[in-house]
């Protein structure tokens, strides 16, 4: 008998005795057969206890049972709260979870709910690199406000490089250029000490060229330098002196 015509004798009550099942732990057929009672809630619990929490997983992951997930939510195993993160279940609640990774994976999917932890050090750590490798439309400004104002509250932002690159563009994009600075490129911007430079780069460009400009006067020739250095033949420059990336 094949599990789907198994399927449909439980269904259809022409099975009631399922004892016959639960005499193998390691029986592939019986296993098998087992997580069909179990996806039909039939001796869930019972074959969960048997075959492991994986078993509550597949459920999930097949959305199934969905009137016990309320219950699932508190489920002791990390691996079970996963799964109902994986699918959109409870991120309100599971943002706090004790679990980093579970965690991680809803700041991942969304940021916004990150802001609840920026306290923490290592969820924190996560919103921030979220926001490195966000462009321009991506970003949202209050966020990245909320972000460095968090860093410099509870982190080391004085030695953070990310948290420079992050504040600069931040002030990039919240500057109104000057007429004059509308004209300027990348490379006369820095020179001229304004954030704007950072403007048309995602802020994980802007950590790598860091390094690349300290403690080097604020010229055009360096700057034109450090995104030699970090792009290599991929660098031109237009009859403008602007600096491009191919």
């Amino acid at each position: 008998m094949n599990l789907k015509e198994f399927e449909r004798r439980v269904l259809a009550g022409e099975i009631t005795d399922f004892e016959p099942y639960f005499t193998k732990t390691y029986d592939k057929d019986q296993r098998e057969q087992r997580y069909v009672l179990a996806k039909n809630g039939i001796e869930t619990d019972r074959v969960t206890l048997m075959d492991g929490y994986n078993t509550i997983v597949d459920i999930i992951n097949d959305g199934l049972l969905t009137e016990r997930y309320k219950e699932w939510k508190r489920y002791p195993r990390a691996g079970v709260r996963q799964a109902l993160v994986d699918n959109s279940y409870f991120w309100d609640y599971f943002i706090n979870d004790e679990d980093p990774y579970i965690r991680q994976s809803i700041i991942e999917k969304d940021l916004r709910l990150g802001l609840q932890r920026l306290d923490n050090d290592e969820d924190r750590q996560i919103v921030q690199t979220r926001l490195l490798r966000k462009t321009n439309d991506e970003l949202e400004l209050d966020i990245l406000k909320a972000y460095l104002e968090a860093e410099k509250k509870y982190g080391d932002a004085d030695k953070n490089l990310r948290y420079h690159a992050l504040q600069l563009k931040y002030e990039a994009l919240t500057t109104i250029p000057s007429t004059i600075e509308k004209t300027m490129t990348p490379a006369q911007l820095y020179s001229s000490n304004s954030p704007l430079w950072t403007h048309d780069y995602k802020a994980i460009t802007i950590e790598t060229l860091l390094p690349h400009l300290k403690d080097k006067p604020k010229t055009e020739e360096n700057f034109n330098e450090a995104l030699a250095i970090i792009f290599g033949p991929n660098i031109y420059m237009d009859k403008y002196g602007r600096t491009y990336v191919k």
